[in-house]
């Protein structure tokens, strides 16, 4: 951590505060550009953390996995459920952990968190079924983040050690995940055992984070990570080298003028040197040794990305096409995916990204490709010609699609590849479809994938699958597909009630309304219109949608009733409907 050292202290020391205090707990943000090394100060923190007995888990937010709800913090906790299922100390801490779920939610709630954080399952076991097949959409997104913030006072109440959460790149972070963050940040004063770290690019979003904490007056500490100044650079170099300063001051110069100071530009610049025969080391003269002025005249890109754009396009052209691909998914492979793409793509995928991390440009760890950081993904996503990127997403997801599908009609079914496919195949866009087979292909995905995201309660993810859905619909689709467009509409209605998206629920309803076949068919629209109107307090407009409603159905409302002409009508109606489930 060289020219780091300060900064890794005041992390521990925030860290050592944090759970010594019996009151306030403190959060500890770290915001700077690109290349900064955040991410490099929170692993060296980690490394503390889990040093001193604790454990260190990564939430690290993708721009390109969105479209699976709460991917990022449901990995974290998925990894967490993983470690302490096959712990060697015994299973007593996934027998509390499941105990004190079992004690505060219901068999429904604890299904939903299956659903989120799927090893869940082993150690609540296979018995953890719920109801879930109603997909109640009043406060979804509400019981979402409550169910979320459960797991994690649970998980570290159950816990004999301190947990630190790390929220990685927060600056791509999902609107459902800010809001299960957002209530974890406020609330987390009375948890005893829990840290939470995040890093970020400076920017909107990290601005009104700042801005929310103080107005709430949450305890925290901002550690902003400048450049490297060249004093910094030169006491680096000479660690590295093994040189007094004084022996690594030219170079030192050379290095802070050539990368400006950015961490990760300099760390990149100073292999590349010993690549190139540019620094090497000299048996005769026992040091390393180099010629400044030929050093001065490489030619040095401008940025750090253009720069690992040359280190990329100098690898072999199947490294560079594999890095490509796995651009398109995000910051990260896992190893089941990546040969399912070798499969959908019938090529090599294994081999090339192995030689990849050979050279420094990914991370292998449990079976898991990732860029080492966000600068080398973008640099391997630019060098896709820009016009093309949405037909490279769209191939790969329709190659994925072509696998579930057959996979899916075998009885195998994961929800994991599903949600990439779909992604893939809505970032390519309507653009990219070249068949009215591709076209099926994509409805009948993105209606799969809404469903999934119900069942989990992310309604607005859901909404997300249904709304691309909507996109790729043809002209006449009421038409030539009315009970898949209809079915569509209904799900999508419902979501956007669930979301509070009044605007797009009344442009559905107009939607449905307008080609509904039979009035039968209008009421979940209407029901969904009147729970729109009483959520906004309209609650006279509410009465007389469900009088005018009533009275196409052929009931009337009495102008005047009684006490116990009113009860009879309840016992009535109570009477009717006992042989009716919940659900029905």
């Amino acid at each position: 951590m060289f020219g780091r050292e300060k900064e890794l202290l005041a992390a521990t020391a925030a860290y050592q505060r944090s759970l010594l205090s019996l009151g306030e707990k403190e959060l500890l943000v770290i915001t700077g550009q690109a290349g900064s090394g955040k991410s490099y100060l929170s692993q060296r923190f980690g490394d503390s953390v889990t040093a001193s007995g604790g454990v260190f888990l990564s939430a690290k937010f993708d721009q390109l996995k969105q479209a699976r709800p709460l991917s990022a913090l449901a990995s974290a906790f998925n990894d967490y459920c993983a470690t302490l299922f096959r712990g060697d100390s015994g299973n007593e801490g996934a027998a509390a952990l499941a105990s004190e779920l079992r004690s505060r939610l219901r068999n429904d709630d604890v299904f939903y968190l299956t659903k989120i954080i799927p090893n869940l399952v082993y150690i609540l076991g296979d018995n953890c079924v719920g109801l879930n097949e109603g997909n109640d959409c009043v406060d979804a997104q509400q019981r979402l983040q409550f169910l979320m913030c459960q797991f994690v006072e649970v998980m570290t109440l159950s816990s004999s050690v301190s947990i630190a959460v790390h929220l990685d790149d927060l600056h791509n972070a999902d609107d459902a995940s800010i809001g299960v963050i957002n209530q974890l940040v406020f609330t987390f004063k009375s948890t005893q055992r829990i840290f939470f770290l995040a890093s970020s690019r400076e920017g909107e979003k990290m601005r009104k984070m700042l801005a929310n904490l103080d107005h709430f007056q949450v305890p925290h500490m901002q550690i902003k990570m400048d450049d490297l100044d060249e004093l910094a650079i030169n006491k680096t170099i000479s660690e590295l080298l093994h040189l007094p300063p004084r022996l690594a001051r030219p170079l030192s110069s050379i290095a802070h003028h050539k990368t400006r100071g950015n961490a990760l530009f300099f760390s990149r610049w100073m292999m590349s040197l010993c690549k190139e025969g540019l620094l090497q080391p000299s048996l005769s003269r026992r040091r390393w040794v180099w010629d400044d002025e030929e050093i001065r005249r490489t030619k040095v890109p401008d940025d750090v990305a253009m720069f690992f754009r040359n280190s990329i396009h100098k690898l072999p052209n199947d490294v560079q096409q594999a890095l490509s691909i796995m651009a398109c998914f995000g910051a990260s492979l896992d190893g089941d995916l990546t040969e399912l793409l070798e499969r959908a793509l019938r090529m090599q995928l294994f081999t090339p990204l192995n030689i990849a991390v050979s050279e420094g440009l990914l991370d292998k760890i449990n079976g898991q490709y990732r860029f080492c950081h966000d600068c080398i993904q973008e640099a391997a996503y630019d060098m896709i010609i820009p016009e093309e990127k949405c037909l490279h997403h769209f191939q790969h997801g329709l190659s994925l699609a072509t696998l579930y599908l057959a996979e899916m009609s075998q009885g195998e079914d994961s929800d994991a590849n599903l949600f990439a496919a779909v992604t893939q195949l809505n970032l390519g866009g309507p653009a990219a479809l070249q068949s009215r087979e591709e076209n099926s292909t994509v409805s009948t995905l993105n209606l799969s994938a809404g469903k999934k995201a119900m069942e989990m309660s992310d309604f607005k993810a859901a909404y997300s699958f249904f709304d691309n859905w909507i996109s790729f619909l043809q002209k006449k689709h009421w038409q030539q597909h009315y009970e898949l467009s209809f079915e569509l509409f209904c799900l999508a209605t419902k979501c956007a009630l669930a979301n509070g998206d009044f605007v797009s629920l009344k442009l559905l309803s107009e939607q449905l309304l307008k080609y509904a076949r039979v009035f039968e068919e209008k009421l979940p629209v209407l029901y969904y219109s009147i729970c729109a109107l009483t959520f906004t307090a309209q609650f006279a407009e509410a009465a007389e949608k469900i009088e005018a409603i009533l009275s196409q159905l052929g009931e009337t409302l009495p102008e005047q009733t009684s006490s116990s002409e009113m009860l009879n009508i309840v016992e009535e109606t109570l009477v009717r409907l006992e042989n009716y489930s919940v659900r029905n």
